[in-house]
């Protein structure tokens, strides 16, 4: 439901922006949400590899990265696309 509020927000705010330009407004609309997915699907990936990993490495790798998760700013559930996610987060959660 929070995305689908996101997603209204977005879209209501490029709508005013745009001055009832609905194509520009949609294609704005549709950009913006490429992007946020996107940021959703990488920590996803990361959160998957942390927990469903396994063997002794895995355990090595949760050991150090799950305590960082907070200090990182990653945070899925709380946070969703404004989790941190670039490439500097992703290296030092899985240094």
């Amino acid at each position: 439901m929070s995305l689908a509020l996101r997603d209204v927000r977005f879209l209501s705010t490029f709508l005013l922006d745009d001055a009832g330009d609905w194509k520009l407004a949609v294609e704005r609309y549709a950009q913006e949400r490429r992007t946020y997915h996107q940021r959703l699907l990488r920590v996803e990936r990361w959160l998957t590899r942390l927990l469903f990993a396994t063997g002794a490495s895995a355990d090595a790798l949760r050991a150090r990265a799950m305590p960082r998760l907070h200090e990182l700013g990653v945070d899925l559930v709380g946070l969703g696309p404004d989790s941190a996610s670039d490439d500097q987060t992703e290296r030092a959660l899985f240094a």
